[in-house]
């Protein structure tokens, strides 16, 4: 019994040992959380329900660096969409008028579909690199939210959103 109880003791005293590390993050249009922990990567953009697993696409982990590199899947709809008002401003903007329906709506929608096409092809590559020495996370193309950016972290004790 005296050997379970040691048992026991030394098992839960080093579970805390491995206790996960929080990352409050500001920086780009809204917060995101990070979760560290023996050798995992958890990522939670604001108005997520849960963590997001980033484990599987880590490249590297050091004292210093975390990078992971993620192959984008983006969802035609919200691709295509995003394009087509995308590439309507820079129309509007270029030629001084709005954009009407017809001809040039047509090659607009035309196009973003080939640049969805090609995604598929060439997939983006979404890399998170985080230097945990000044505690700055760079995020390049961070679909589907859409703005690279960095973030500057401060370590919290639990989760805040």
């Amino acid at each position: 019994m005296r050997y379970l109880s040691i048992f026991i003791l030394i098992f839960f005293v080093n579970s805390n040992v491995f206790a996960a590390t929080y990352l409050l993050c500001e920086g780009g249009s809204k917060p995101i959380q990070v979760k560290l922990g023996n050798k995992k990567l958890y990522i939670k953009y604001e108005g997520d329900e849960e963590f997001v697993n980033y484990t599987k696409y880590l490249v590297s982990w050091t004292n210093e660096m975390i990078i992971t590199e993620k192959k984008i899947k983006y969802d035609k709809e919200k691709f295509v969409s995003k394009c087509f008002f995308t590439d309507a401003a820079e129309w509007e903007y270029r030629f001084g008028k709005k954009l009407k329906e017809g001809v040039s709506s047509y090659f607009i929608k035309t196009g973003c579909e080939k640049k969805y096409e090609d995604s598929k092809i060439n997939p983006d590559i979404q890399k998170i690199k985080i230097d945990r020495l000044i505690g700055i996370i760079d995020i390049e193309n961070p679909y589907p939210h859409f703005e690279s950016a960095k973030y500057e972290c401060e370590v919290k004790k639990k989760t805040l959103f």
